[in-house]
């Protein structure tokens, strides 16, 4: 894809798990992507801020995944469990 994949040191996620909402903060975000365990992205916000409150209300209980992308392209991920 040509982007760095780097880890989630930089990227705080709260609460973990979480219902309803989903707080992250880190470096100024360009996008943040839900995908599920198999792949599919299920929900993508294009934001500008390095905090951005997610509402999850509408995602089944299960483990899903976090891709924040900052503005410099450079893409973190992030294990997320919702109840």
């Amino acid at each position: 894809t040509g982007m760095d994949e780097t880890d989630a040191a930089a990227l705080t996620v709260y609460p973990n798990p979480a219902s309803g909402a989903l707080t992250v903060k880190g470096p100024v975000m360009h996008e943040i992507e839900i995908y599920d365990l198999f792949g599919r992205l299920l929900k993508k916000e294009t934001c500008h801020g390095s905090e951005v409150l997610l509402d999850i209300a509408t995602l089944a209980a299960g483990v899903y995944v976090l891709r924040v992308t900052d503005d410099a392209m450079q893409v973190r991920t992030h294990r997320v469990v919702i109840y």
